[in-house]
């Protein structure tokens, strides 16, 4: 009697291949989104390059102006964008708002970054400790409903889980 061979794959290679198909799903779903969060975010940040710009300007030829120092750190904070402390004003051409610290905010809703608010600080950075030669550097808070890791989020920015 001659035997058949058999032209299908057994039990044993089926689970095998299925097994490291989980594994490697296991290993790269997590890095793929903590990508796509980071382009995501990185992507509503972009806007706030035309704010930042008007913060700059205003403050050297507007009447924004330093107002106190925040520490030992060289670090001034700013005034003067709107007419008082409780106005804010949206930046033309954008929907992000401007109090009168020069903070920059905007609220976002995504289906997969969920509901939440983008918050940009700015703070003058003094070379030497000399006021007249300085450069802007900005504070980056991402508050949002959905929980993400610190590696999913672009630059400097931190993360703060709200209810």
């Amino acid at each position: 009697m001659k035997k058949l061979k058999s032209a299908g794959f057994s039990l044993t290679e089926i689970l095998l291949i299925v097994s490291a198909l989980i594994v490697f799903v296991g290993i790269l779903l997590p890095v793929y989104l903590n990508y796509s969060h980071r382009s995501r975010f990185s992507a509503k940040l972009i806007v706030f390059h035309i704010a930042q710009a008007e913060v700059s300007t205003e403050l050297s030829y507007g009447d924004a102006s330093v107002m106190k120092k925040r520490g030992d750190n060289n670090l001034y904070s700013l005034k003067g964008f709107t007419n008082s402390q409780e106005e804010t004003r949206k930046i033309s051409g954008t929907d992000i708002q401007i109090n009168y610290n020069g903070v920059l905010s905007k609220s976002f809703s995504d289906s997969s970054l969920g509901v939440g608010e983008i918050i940009l600080t700015p703070y003058l950075k003094t070379r030497k400790h000399q006021i007249q030669d300085y450069y802007i550097v900005w504070d980056c808070k991402i508050k949002s409903n959905e929980s993400f890791s610190e590696s999913a989020m672009p630059g400097d920015c931190i993360f703060q889980k709200i209810n």
